[in-house]
């Protein structure tokens, strides 16, 4: 026997802002995660930008820095930057806690004082899956460890790495953006770079890395920006450097030989920025009317630029 049941247009409404109001909650586990955090950031970081008093318990959502799905039912991201975040003992730890959030893909730890990237967020397990993570600005040290797959990208910048960048960067396939600059990282750059197929920016500047720059390096269509300046690279420019970049830095290093003759004719150049280096040769005729920056000073390269440069003061020699 088949029973219907008929609600009124006002119950109907009502059960819907219910099922709509329920959905919008955090998960328990994560409302509890979020409220240890925070007392936990209370207790040991004095400048820590959430405070229990002014801080809606109930929804961490609406805290600063927390990012969650368009209906706020689990948190997405999180931005501890500039929370005065640092190390200390084992029965203190931030990261175990951001470790248990299932459901997050970004994490900006940048500009702290933090020495070392807890062992959980190197994890495939951590997050589900983290697609971002920052941890630019801080005092970060030794090698580079292994990270998670499914990255897309990671900052690094401006800490205290040394040692070589490892081959195992070039398994994270599906980074967008890798910035290692500022920091003490020697050896060459991976021959495998040209596995990473998504790669827009690769920010290598103010290390110590030397050797010649990779080939494979041309072969990646999506780059747009290689910033490789403040290094100890020596050998050529390598040919089909631009055939995608718009933005191209190899300043201050030890290259030599010619300026390749397409070097600056691509269209899609918007900056090129050659100078301090060993370059011989005459400077290429050939210069896209779409560059905004080109620098070549420092060099022993000979000629002038095409007339039509001449009086643009973005363009230097």
């Amino acid at each position: 026997m088949r029973v219907c049941v008929r609600m009124s247009p006002p119950l109907f409404l009502l059960l819907l802002i219910i099922i709509q109001y329920a959905s919008c909650e955090l998960p328990s586990f994560q409302l509890t995660t979020m409220n240890t955090l925070l007392q936990q950031l209370q207790t040991h970081n004095h400048n820590s930008k959430w405070n229990s008093s002014s801080q809606d318990l109930t929804n961490p959502c609406s805290w600063t820095g927390v990012l969650c799905n368009p209906n706020n039912s689990f948190i997405t991201g999180l931005s501890l930057s500039s929370f005065s975040l640092f190390d200390i003992s084992n029965d203190y730890s931030w990261s175990s806690r951001v470790y248990g959030i299932e459901t997050l893909e970004k994490l900006d730890v940048s500009n702290n004082q933090l020495a070392a990237i807890a062992p959980p967020l190197l994890l495939s397990s951590c997050g589900g899956g983290l697609k971002v993570l920052n941890f630019s600005n801080n005092m970060l040290s030794g090698n580079i460890p292994s990270f998670q797959r499914s990255l897309e990208r990671l900052d690094l910048s401006h800490n205290f790495l040394h040692g070589v960048i490892p081959d195992q960067i070039t398994e994270l396939v599906n980074l967008s953006v890798l910035d290692l600059s500022y920091n003490q990282l020697n050896g060459p750059i991976p021959y495998g770079i040209g596995q990473l197929s998504k790669l827009e920016q690769l920010i290598l500047s103010a290390n110590n890395l030397a050797g010649e720059i990779p080939t494979p390096i041309t072969l990646i269509n999506t780059l747009k920006r290689f910033s490789a300046n403040q290094n100890a690279f020596t050998g050529a420019v390598p040919l089909g450097i631009i055939r995608y970049l718009s933005y191209l830095d190899l300043s201050y290093n030890r290259l030599t030989g010619s300026v390749p003759g397409n070097l600056l004719s691509q269209p899609n150049l918007l900056t090129v920025d050659l100078s301090f280096n060993k370059l011989e040769g005459s400077i290429p005729v050939n210069v896209s009317k779409n560059l905004v920056r080109l620098r070549l000073g420092s060099n022993q390269s000979s000629g002038g630029l095409p007339s039509w440069s001449f009086g643009n003061e973005v363009l230097e020699k």
